[in-house]
């Protein structure tokens, strides 16, 4: 019985993979090449219209709480009911994001939970917390 024979009856069931992946990689290479070419812009000649960019673009407000209870909005000193009038006015004409609070650190936390919740109370359902990242 010659070697040839013994391995006569034997079937070689191994695939080889790598020319097969090697063509799946170039497939894929092909794709992301001309994929920027087939997505196309639509020219559109979009209307003009009369009003300033600054009244469309809807701004956050900052209401910052200091130590001595003051508040301030976007900088400017007023008492919690002027602010809170102030943000329904920006709210109304569609002006407002949402609120940030921004509070002194050596304020209690219930200071800020009652400003919280007095902008929850009025409807104001954005409403986020300023920090500043921790020095290393």
């Amino acid at each position: 019985m010659s070697i040839a024979d013994k391995f006569k009856d034997d079937y070689l069931a191994d695939i080889n993979v790598t020319p097969f992946v090697d063509v799946l990689l170039v497939l894929v290479v092909i794709l992301l090449v001309t994929l920027p070419l087939v997505i196309q812009t639509v020219p559109l000649d979009l209307p003009q219209t009369s009003l300033k960019q600054d009244t469309i673009i809807k701004k956050p407000a900052y209401i910052a709480l200091n130590i001595k209870g003051q508040y301030f909005l976007n900088g400017e000193s007023f008492e919690l009911e002027e602010i809170i009038n102030r943000l329904n006015v920006l709210r109304d004409a569609d002006k407002l994001e949402m609120v940030v609070i921004q509070s002194d650190q050596a304020n209690t936390y219930g200071k800020v939970i009652d400003l919280i919740s007095t902008l929850k109370n009025e409807n104001f359902e954005k409403v986020g917390l300023s920090v500043t990242e921790k020095k290393r």
